[in-house]
């Protein structure tokens, strides 16, 4: 990082994986530090409510929509997460997309995120990709663009 907070670390054309929950939480608050204009993500309906349950992320997006950076999420709502999505509309637009089985978010429309979690394990084990990499940005951009759309 450049010690100002305002850019990725992440070299250009680069990938990062990350394993365990604790790496993982610990460098999405870093990412979310990162951001400056926007944050898209797409989240599985199954994990919205781990954006609300991990106290460090859902206060990290209560900071940035206070610093007016938008925040949008493409989920499917089901009567099992809509109180998690209620509160997430307060910090985001939030668009429902039936079906929705992908987790993946853009900072800036510039590094994206993918992050699976695996409900077997207790408590549940996070990997994650992190990614500069110009071309496949593009494509997940695209892709936010249409699911928000609809």
């Amino acid at each position: 990082m450049d010690g100002t907070g305002s850019s990725s670390p992440l070299t250009p054309e680069t990938t990062e994986v990350l394993y365990g929950n604790d790496n993982i939480q610990g460098r999405v608050v870093e990412a979310y530090s990162w951001i400056q204009e926007e944050l898209d993500g797409c989240v599985d309906y199954s994990e919205v409510s781990m954006h609300i349950e991990l106290e460090a992320i859902y206060n990290f997006h209560v900071q940035l929509k206070r610093k007016g950076i938008r925040l949008r999420v493409v989920t499917e709502v089901t009567p099992d997460n809509i109180s998690y999505v209620k509160k997430l509309m307060e910090v985001s637009e939030v668009r429902h997309l039936a079906g929705v089985k992908c987790n993946f978010g853009i900072v800036d429309r510039k590094v994206c995120q993918f992050h699976s979690v695996s409900h077997e394990d207790q408590p549940p084990f996070m990997m994650q990709y992190l990614q500069y990499l110009q071309y496949l940005q593009y494509l997940q951009q695209q892709s936010f663009i249409s699911f928000f759309r609809n």
